[in-house]
């Protein structure tokens, strides 16, 4: 079995999908469309697309703002949506010859507008929504306040309970939801970033596991790096974008054989390491993510079925999730001893568990859509 971080113990490689080319515009009208999402940045796409699976039923109704890095499909998240049958359009410019009037929408959904503020703040001038909805990332965002100041009916959304509840603990009147993308076959990178996420616990774990399972015999090939060893030690492939000033990420020596990285693939190859995978690890590197952020591995999880190999503190911070839709850390277990345990479990422990991450994608994304369609209908009711 093999072991991959975002990262995760992947089952193989024969799992991976593919997806056809990025699909041709949707065209459609913008006007009467009463809902409008919007996501600025080139990233946070796992966010949007779940959106867009919460929305399904209101396609018709919707519009999907996208940053035209991402809507020209560089990314690799057209191909992955391209099931969802309604408008895609790209960010309208704000100014010269190819700006156009942006149409009025009743709700407009914001992913991520803390970093980008200027931009939330023109959108919301020139389409004139009666209600906004803002999704925050970091509860203890700076720019929450300025966020809130853009509209009169704005509503401050997060993606986990430890999250809204951080909020309010600063004042701000905040719920939660979180939807996912059905992903055949692949999910968003995460950022092969020291700061997010804590690699050095893990290589020496399995640095123990690499220098106690010695060669056990050598292929019939007699070659040195042809040796078989024991099956005992987990196998991992790395999934993640690097940061400036982390492109080398080194390996301990010991734990190459057992390492394999894929940095910037590509969302349908992610994604679908990511499914043939029996666990996903977080490797916090920073408290935070307990406390006032949302980690994106929560949604690569839903999306594709993969559990995640949880501790206690995760279980506490996401309460949504729980010992049917993750692999429990037993008490004292370590990570690599973790991962053994699931390489080991039964089949119908793993279908057990996706079944659940499945329902609960589903139970989710219901909710939120919900959310958005009841401030469509709050809108109506005051327009009437």
């Amino acid at each position: 079995m093999l072991l991959s971080v975002l990262p995760l113990i992947v089952l193989h490689d024969a799992c991976l999908l593919t997806v056809a080319a990025a699909p041709s515009v949707k065209s459609g009208p913008q006007h009467h469309r009463p809902l409008a999402i919007v996501n600025v940045p080139p990233f946070h796409s796992e966010v949007l697309s779940g959106a867009m699976e919460a929305v399904r039923p209101m396609a018709d109704r919707t519009a999907v703002y996208m940053n035209r890095h991402v809507y020209t499909g560089r990314d690799g998240l057209r191909p992955l949506v391209a099931s969802y049958p309604g408008l895609l359009m790209p960010l309208p410019y704000q100014q010269g010859e190819r700006a156009k009037p942006v149409p009025h929408h009743k709700v407009v959904f914001f992913i991520s507008p803390e970093v980008s503020l200027g931009y939330t703040r023109w959108f919301i001038n020139a389409s004139r929504p009666d209600t906004v909805v803002l999704m925050v990332h970091n509860a203890d965002d700076p720019r929450v306040p300025k966020l809130l100041e853009l509209h009169p009916r704005a509503r401050l959304v997060a993606l986990s309970p430890h999250v809204a509840a951080a909020l309010r603990q600063r004042g701000f009147q905040a719920d939660w939801w979180l939807a996912a993308w059905d992903a055949q076959g692949a999910v968003p990178a995460g950022r092969l970033d020291s700061r997010r996420r804590s690699y050095g616990s893990l290589w020496s774990d399995l640095e123990v596991a690499a220098n106690s399972s010695m060669p056990s015999r050598r292929s019939k090939t007699g070659s040195r790096s042809a040796l078989v060893t024991t099956s005992d030690v987990p196998w991992l492939k790395i999934l993640g974008r690097p940061v400036k000033g982390e492109e080398g990420f080194l390996l301990p020596r010991a734990v190459r054989p057992y390492v394999k990285l894929y940095p910037d693939a590509r969302y349908s190859r992610f994604f679908g390491h990511i499914r043939c995978s029996v666990a996903l690890l977080t490797l916090f590197a920073d408290e935070a993510y307990y406390d006032t952020k949302f980690s994106s591995t929560v949604l690569a999880s839903l999306s594709t079925g993969t559990p995640i190999l949880a501790d206690a503190p995760f279980l506490s911070a996401y309460s949504f999730l729980n010992a049917s839709t993750t692999w429990a850390l037993q008490p004292g277990e370590g990570l690599v001893r973790g991962m053994q345990r699931v390489a080991a479990e039964g089949w119908a422990q793993h279908a057990a568990r996706r079944g659940a991450l499945a329902a609960l994608r589903r139970e989710l994304n219901a909710r939120a859509g919900a959310y958005l369609g009841a401030l469509m209908e709050e809108t109506d009711s005051r327009a009437d």
